[in-house]
């Protein structure tokens, strides 16, 4: 109904849905940069050669993990790989699990800093967009005035079964207009972006 009230868990869950819609072609690409820099560290410490040797013992062998710790000049980061992995008894339980240090000169040092870089501009764009969504929902105690406020994010309410009426148009703010684009949100059936209407 569109007087039901905008509790601080109603908040939470309308906030991470929509998140789930928001930078999703970054997130695939940094996913994809993690699972292909961790294979690269992978066979450079176990090469295709001592694999195959691997692959002629039992399974249970060694120790299976999807977790590949690494440092890099030092610094620890532990990669999820895509598949499980092979891993020695050394680096699966000694010295924090991390296979190898690589030094600052080193080439897969150099791709981690990439990395690293583009996946910290990512988080902080992802708590920046999720501060923002949440000081809108928290300046609005009901669906009605979300609805008033925020026309676009009906679809989100539908999908969350939360019953409201359609409000009527209203002039967003820049900083919706931005988000409209950034969670996917639509006002047509036919899969195309919505059009926002340009602040007054």
């Amino acid at each position: 109904m569109s007087a039901t009230r905008l509790t601080k868990d109603l908040r939470n869950i309308i906030c991470n849905t929509l998140m789930e819609r928001a930078y999703v072609e970054r997130k695939e690409e940094l996913d994809h940069m993690e699972r292909n820099l961790g294979m690269e560290v992978y066979n450079d410490r176990y090469p295709l050669q001592v694999q195959e040797q691997m692959h002629k013992l039992p399974k249970d062998f060694f120790e299976e993990s999807t977790v590949l710790r690494v440092a890099f000049n030092g610094y620890f980061f532990q990669f999820n790989m895509q598949e499980a992995v092979s891993l020695t008894y050394r680096h699966s339980r000694l010295w924090g699990g991390a296979i190898h240090n690589y030094p600052a000169d080193h080439e897969l040092t150099e791709k981690f800093t990439t990395f690293k870089k583009l996946k910290e501009e990512y988080e902080q764009d992802h708590q920046r967009l999720a501060t923002e969504t949440a000081a809108i929902l928290d300046k609005c105690a009901t669906v009605k005035k979300l609805l008033e406020t925020w026309p676009e994010v009906e679809p989100v309410l539908r999908e969350l079964n939360i019953q409201s009426t359609k409000s009527h148009e209203a002039y967003l703010p820049v900083v919706i207009q931005d988000m409209n684009a950034l969670f996917r949100l639509k006002d047509d059936e036919d899969g195309q972006d919505a059009h926002v209407q340009h602040a007054a």
